[in-house]
């Protein structure tokens, strides 16, 4: 009984206990800024292909307007502005039309490629996809 008057009562945590709640802290802001890193990136990747594949719908009714493709991409259009809007000079993309205008092919860039994917295109065939290498005539 009186030694137990003597021994103080230890509170807190150990060493080892704060060493493994910063351990465990450190995973999990890891795994957390992995997923999500990138976001932006992909966010206006959704947001460029949306675009371009809306443009579709302009494309056919210039073609209903003016029987063919031919002018679809000078750039006084309203396919042309929506396409390389400028508000986005860092956007690069265009617009191709064969000889005979009854052909298109509209291609946006992403700001950042994802992987071996440069950007976002439709044509006059109905495609729209991802490209790889800049489309020249039809979506690649």
């Amino acid at each position: 009984m009186f030694l137990s008057c003597f021994k103080k009562k230890i509170t807190g945590f150990t060493l080892i206990e704060l060493l493994i709640t910063i351990a465990i802290l450190g995973i999990l802001s890891t795994i957390a800024y992995t997923n999500l890193s990138g976001g932006t990136e992909r966010a206006e990747q959704a947001k460029i292909k949306t675009e371009v594949q809306g443009l579709r719908a302009v494309a056919l009714i210039y073609k209903a307007d003016n029987a063919s493709y031919t002018g679809l991409c000078a750039a006084t259009t309203d396919f042309y502005t929506q396409l390389l809007p400028i508000t986005t000079p860092a956007t690069t993309g265009g617009c191709i039309t064969n000889g005979s205008g009854s052909t298109y092919v509209a291609f946006r860039a992403y700001p950042v490629a994802r992987g071996s994917e440069l950007g976002w295109c439709i044509d006059s065939t109905g495609k729209s996809k991802a490209y790889t290498t800049t489309p020249t005539t039809f979506c690649p």
